[in-house]
């Protein structure tokens, strides 16, 4: 059985990366993808995904001001902020938030994108 995924980013060519490496990986279906927070909690209010990789940073509505709403909707899914925010106190935030982790791009081979959600929504 795949693991379910939502996608969340502003830049279409971040989530296809994304999209493109879960898939490729075998266990994860994306069943969904958002450009924007209010996006993000209407898909996973839908689906309720095993797991959301999130972006902190979008237009509209940020990932931090969507992931409390993501959490009450949904609150076996784990969230994965992926985001290019360097600042400690926005990765606090997201945490104390609901965040189950929260990596930097770049900072985190995308490679191993698949092996971090699959270790957060494993048994």
């Amino acid at each position: 059985m795949s693991l379910t995924v939502v996608v969340v980013d502003d830049e279409p060519d971040v989530r296809a990366l994304v999209r493109h490496q879960l898939e490729r990986d075998g266990r994860f279906d994306v069943v969904g993808e958002a450009e924007d927070g209010e996006q993000a909690v209407r898909l996973v209010e839908q689906h309720h995904p095993d797991a959301v990789v999130l972006d902190l940073w979008m237009p509209v509505r940020s990932g931090l001001e969507a992931l409390p709403d993501i959490v009450k909707v949904s609150k076996d899914t784990r969230v994965i902020v992926y985001t290019a925010a360097t600042d400690g106190q926005s990765r606090r935030e997201a945490i104390a938030l609901g965040a189950h982790a929260c990596v930097i791009k770049g900072g985190l081979l995308m490679a191993d994108l698949p092996e971090l959600v699959a270790r957060l929504c494993g048994p």
